[in-house]
């Protein structure tokens, strides 16, 4: 799986343990989980340009959900572009206002076929209480040429 690649650093500021130390978060592979919180924080999810289109930035990242979720409710994530690229894939060091958007809405459109819903600004929930995810993942299986 070396077309997906997530950064492992330290979680961001927002997951760590707050004044009643309730929340742990711990690194598993290519995710943070925030245990106690009853939810899995997505952080980057990124597919080297050369693998995008096929659908397996959707799979991969839906069968991470499966084998990491288990005994949460909610899944987040923010859908917004991890690096700075033009709309046609180069890197560049600033991209303007609109292509952003473009983006971002391009990244909501492909998470929501997993089930997620918009929340808040890029935030994306995706509610493991409902029947969505697992319909989803079936047809994400099945556009890839994939059964269960």
């Amino acid at each position: 799986m070396t077309s997906v690649s997530v950064p492992v650093g330290a979680p961001p500021p927002s997951l760590r343990a707050g004044a009643s130390g309730r929340t742990r978060v711990e690194r598993r592979g290519w995710l943070f989980v925030a245990r106690g919180s009853g939810m899995l924080v997505i952080d980057t999810v990124r597919l080297e340009p050369a693998w995008r289109g096929y659908g397996l930035g959707t799979l991969c990242v839906g069968m991470m959900i499966e084998r990491l979720a288990a005994g949460r409710r909610l899944v987040v994530l923010r859908a917004a572009p991890a690096e700075r690229r033009t709309a046609k894939g180069k890197v560049v060091d600033e991209i303007s206002a609109a292509e952003r958007d473009l983006a971002v809405a391009k990244l909501g459109r492909l998470w929501s076929q997993l089930g997620f819903e918009h929340f808040k600004d890029e935030v994306w929930v995706l509610d493991l209480g409902l029947a969505t995810f697992t319909k989803a993942m079936d047809l994400v299986r099945s556009r890839v040429g994939l059964s269960r």
